[in-house]
């Protein structure tokens, strides 16, 4: 569902910048960025196959969950910590 919101919130913005959406803040000659530019920056903001491998990963919410799965597998264990709120509000 955050991926189509994500994708969703990027298509709309990048079809705002090609529609114009009325008087232009600046002229095309100011920014630089023509159609076909806007089309390619489209298609590398939004994200593809390759970029959401990681939600393939079946992803444990606590470390001794991990921990007991990676010495049934005899698997190294990745603790991956971070401080505040995932989305960068605190």
């Amino acid at each position: 569902m955050r991926r189509i919101s994500i994708s969703a919130l990027v298509a709309g913005v990048c079809l705002l910048m090609l529609a114009g959406g009325g008087a232009p803040l600046r002229s095309s000659s100011q920014t630089g960025l023509t159609e076909q530019e806007a089309i390619e920056w489209f298609a590398d903001i939004v994200p593809n196959g390759s970029d959401l491998e990681y939600e393939d990963i079946p992803w444990h919410s606590t470390v001794l969950e991990g921990l007991v799965e990676a010495q049934k597998q005899d698997k190294p264990l990745l603790l991956w910590q971070m401080r505040g709120h995932p989305l960068g509000f605190t």
